[in-house]
């Protein structure tokens, strides 16, 4: 008998699982901009290891990053570019993050190789450091430095959050060098906590 009950049971769980078990769907998070900015669509199949589909990726000016600070806006900026081997890693899991909670992020590229006239001016740079200066790694002389990938949560003009770089535990020795499951999935909560703190 009892054996016929726990059978009755487990067939019954199995049922249910069936029905309605597994993974939730990953929750929307809203980041909502009231900040006039110009952006154009990313072509975000520059790097080497992302997989679509991508998420909405906005390609923005130094000015439009800017804007976000001068016109209290709100949402997920990303500093970085392509060939990068820090940003190439580190793309694939903020496109995982932001496609799943669908939330913009938009891309200001920082690429030293540009030609200097499509790079950041003075003035840019001047108003970048009184924007994100507090987020930013110093040298040892103090002197604000961009290092990318960079990624910034910004709501109503104000830093919410950022990261810089990958995880702690992982470096590039070999071109190959990949973070494995876990590092991840670390960096992804990192980008996920970000985009919490910058929500609606």
């Amino acid at each position: 008998m009892k054996k016929h009950i726990s059978a009755c049971v487990i067939a019954a769980l199995l049922a249910v699982c069936a029905g309605g078990c597994g993974e939730k769907e990953p929750e929307t998070i809203t980041i909502t901009n009231h900040a006039e900015i110009i952006s154009q669509p990313a072509d975000m199949s520059l790097y080497m290891w992302i997989e679509e589909p991508y998420a909405d990726f906005q390609k923005i000016s130094f000015d439009e990053l800017n804007g976000f600070f001068e016109k209290k806006g709100s949402g997920i900026l990303y500093l970085g570019y392509d060939g990068c081997q820090w940003c190439e890693r580190g793309i694939p899991e903020l496109n995982t993050v932001a496609r799943e909670h669908g939330v913009t992020v938009y891309y200001c590229e920082t690429d030293p190789y540009a030609p200097a006239e499509e790079f950041i001016t003075e003035d840019q740079w001047n108003k970048l450091i009184e924007n994100i200066g507090s987020v930013l790694t110093k040298s040892e002389d103090g002197e604000p430095q961009l290092f990318v990938p960079l990624v910034i949560g910004v709501k109503n003009g104000e830093i919410t959050g950022s990261h810089t770089a990958l995880v702690d535990s992982f470096d590039i020795i070999n071109e190959d060098d990949q973070m494995n499951d876990s590092e991840k999935k670390e960096l992804q909560k990192i980008y996920l906590d970000i985009m919490k703190k910058t929500a609606d």
